[in-house]
């Protein structure tokens, strides 16, 4: 298994990790900082100054925005709505993401283990 997790902070900044086996759904539970939630659509993943194009399945804190403790993360549903245009969706005016949010990134049997 090989991949990595991007991490889209909500001051926009982006960390990656690699990773040889899926996350846990605690460590999920950590970069999150919340109970996780799959965000719908959110099927792939480009960060061209990582050089990452691959299948991904993308993580929120499924209560981040009733808490009032998580901030608007622009650069993350700027991202999320990209791949929803491609999709022929949209969220725009809809939905957003708030706090850091969790792409999980890699080949087919790392993303079939999550």
């Amino acid at each position: 298994m090989k991949g990595g997790l991007c991490i889209i902070r909500q001051s926009g900044e982006i960390e990656t990790r690699k990773i040889d086996r899926p996350p846990t759904g605690d460590e999920l539970h950590k970069v999150v900082d919340g109970y996780i939630e799959v965000v719908p659509y959110w099927d792939h993943l480009i960060v061209p100054s990582a050089k990452i194009v691959s299948k991904c399945v993308a993580f929120c804190d499924s209560d981040g925005k009733t808490t009032g403790n998580k901030l608007f993360n622009l650069r993350a549903t700027t991202m999320w709505e990209a791949i929803l245009r491609r999709q022929g969706k949209s969220c725009e005016g809809v939905d957003h993401l708030v706090g850091d949010i969790c792409v999980v990134w890699g080949d087919q049997e790392l993303l079939d283990n999550l």
